[in-house]
């Protein structure tokens, strides 16, 4: 049996979901079917947690029922992960004949083991104490920290928490394998999250990865990115950002495609890495900052 059966429960339900409306006695039937037997309670609280912690769009209509529009999702994918990872630690953990034919080389694995409590103080709304080992630091450090959890996002092969520390007015980023000794604590006030906060969440939305925006005035910009046909592909089953739109523009080997972004440095970190395969287009506020920025480091790299 799963030691994350929420995880895998919520996969299902998104799963099902995704094709057609289902109304809520549908959705228990088909989940009866896989061996999954909850409570019409217990589905909604599912179902909130799809919608507000996931990121997918859950539509609910009274005559048709609940539908999820993955082409609004936020993170389509970020569920689809969690499970691949959930699936092969219970295999591990039930088989250990099968540990020497996985090499496992991803940070993921060391703090994926939080999964189901940070689940839960989703779902119950419930502030989190923990202590949280920076990269930087030699010595763990015995500060407490203690947050009001938002949500969790993947970036780079690594899990990470954004939360509101209770005695801040900040979004603040734990990668969850640097994350021990956590324990749920009380409910929170939900008026804690404030319009400012509500705000900062949907910026986060809009950027790619988890470092902060590069420009003060968090306006959105259309950015415009030449894809190489080669990792176009990719892009297709894996597009870069949720706003991610193909175009029919060419430019030589390059189709030109366009997202809705906050630019921050994991945007240009992106660009680079791909070595050619992805040039930035648009928009002019952002080339010219990546230019004078990179010029210089690159200066750097190649003395």
């Amino acid at each position: 049996m799963s030691n994350y059966p929420n995880i895998v429960r919520l996969t299902t339900i998104k799963y099902f979901l995704s094709r057609t409306y289902k109304t809520k006695k549908e959705i228990l039937d088909f989940l009866e079917e896989k061996g999954e037997y909850v409570s019409a309670r217990t589905l909604e609280r599912d179902l909130k947690q799809l919608k507000e912690n996931l990121g997918f769009e859950l539509i609910y209509k009274k005559n048709k029922g609940y539908f999820i529009d993955i082409s609004k999702s936020s993170d389509i994918e970020l569920l689809e992960r969690f499970d691949e990872v959930v699936k092969l630690l219970n295999l591990t953990s039930e088989n250990s004949e099968a540990v020497k034919y996985i090499l496992n080389t991803s940070p993921v694995m060391t703090g994926i083991e939080q999964l189901p409590i940070l689940f839960e103080a989703f779902k119950e709304k419930r502030i989190l104490s923990f202590k949280y080992h920076k990269f930087n630091e030699t010595i763990e450090s015995d500060k407490i920290r203690t947050v009001i959890p938002l949500w969790i996002k993947e970036h780079n092969g690594r899990w990470y928490l954004m939360a509101l520390p209770i005695d801040g007015n900040e979004i603040r980023v734990f990668g969850i394998d640097r994350i021990y000794n956590i324990n749920k604590l009380e409910f929170y006030n939900e008026l804690l999250i404030t319009e400012n906060i509500q705000k900062q969440i949907d910026n986060y939305k809009f950027m790619i990865g988890i470092n902060k925006p590069i420009f003060k005035d968090l306006t959105l910009h259309k950015i415009e990115l030449a894809i190489s046909d080669k990792y176009l592909d990719y892009c297709k089953t894996k597009p870069l950002h949720h706003t991610q739109k193909i175009t029919d523009k060419r430019i030589d080997n390059y189709t030109i495609v366009e997202y809705i972004l906050i630019p921050n440095i994991d945007l240009f970190k992106l660009i680079i890495s791909e070595l050619g395969d992805i040039k930035l287009i648009g928009s002019e506020k952002v080339k010219k900052y990546m230019k004078k920025e990179y010029n210089q480091l690159m200066k750097q790299i190649l003395k």
